[in-house]
């Protein structure tokens, strides 16, 4: 049904969330699709999240068939609104281990992979994203099946995603709004705490290296849009430009994985414990038991 709505009345959406869920499997039956992108209204730009778990009956990930109706994957799904929205569909963003969405015995362990087209060209800031969850069939999921992190992740989805009032465009063109914000506070050149924030100097940050995930801070580009740290170099663009930063802003959800490299040392991460330093030290008790019992044994023979 979202993908219905998207494709029908586009003009009256800011973007849909489909879980489980998927569209048209010849893109020709969806209306919106059928525009350039060039000729799309400004207002008719659709963010789209889709959500799949690599369990479920339909077979969004890969795309296959239904109860006798061929369904497309979602990635196709993706890049047709991504070509729509203006931006390069075949320039995406993979991450594996991007989230932890699903309970487990091992509970701090990501589970979730995704995939987004948010690059300089996309209309309006928009993004069109994947999340595929590991392990899950979200078509028989209950509340309890899934984290506290989803349904924050999901709600911080939709509003970091909404679509401009006409009161908030003409109070930014009476602003003269013309410079590029960072989410969080000021920094300075020291590391700052502010709540569970973290603030570390840019250069010292990134320093040219190369990353295989970045710190989940924002920006906002001069033209209003919104763009996250791009791989792999964890640097920000606004119209395909770098643009400089005083700060990376390193929340609790940096801490762990491939991003503690710039933010683990910082006091957002004090109190955070990460699972791999848990099943290390798991192991190396289990080492040490190990020794100990064989050194028993052998007192025992001898």
């Amino acid at each position: 049904m979202a993908h219905r709505m998207a494709c029908e009345h586009p003009e009256v959406l800011s973007g849909i969330v489909s879980i489980s869920g998927s569209s048209f499997l010849n893109a020709s039956e969806c209306e919106a699709l059928n525009v350039e992108s060039s000729s799309v209204p400004s207002n008719s730009f659709v963010n789209m999240l889709q959500i799949s778990g690599r369990l479920d009956r339909v077979p969004s990930v890969n795309g296959g068939t239904f109860e006798g109706v061929e369904v497309p994957s979602i990635q196709t799904v993706a890049k047709r609104w991504a070509t729509r929205n203006g931006c390069q569909a075949e320039e995406s963003v993979v991450v594996d281990g991007a989230l932890n969405l699903r309970t487990k015995l091992f509970a701090n362990a990501p589970d979730t992979s995704s995939e987004t087209w948010t690059n300089g060209t996309c209309q309006e800031g928009t993004t069109v994203e994947n999340w595929v969850i590991d392990g899950m069939n979200t078509d028989t999921a209950v509340a309890n099946s899934f984290t506290d992190a989803f349904s924050t992740a999901l709600v911080d989805w939709m509003m970091n995603h909404t679509k401009p009032t006409d009161d908030e465009a003409n109070e930014e063109n009476d602003n003269n709004i013309t410079v590029a914000v960072q989410s969080g506070p000021s920094s300075s050149d020291e590391d700052v705490s502010f709540g569970d924030v973290a603030i570390i100097d840019t250069a010292t940050a990134l320093d040219g290296r190369s990353f295989e995930a970045c710190p989940s801070d924002f920006l906002q580009c001069e033209d209003g849009s919104f763009t996250s740290r791009v791989l792999p170099s964890c640097n920000f663009f606004c119209n395909g430009e770098i643009i400089d930063t005083d700060g990376v802003f390193c929340v609790s959800s940096d801490c762990c994985g491939a991003s503690k490299t710039i933010c683990a040392e910082t006091s957002a991460c004090k109190d955070v414990v990460c699972e791999e330093n848990t099943e290390s030290s798991s192991a190396s008790s289990s080492f040490s038991t190990f020794v100990a019992l064989a050194v028993g044994a052998l007192g025992l023979l001898i």
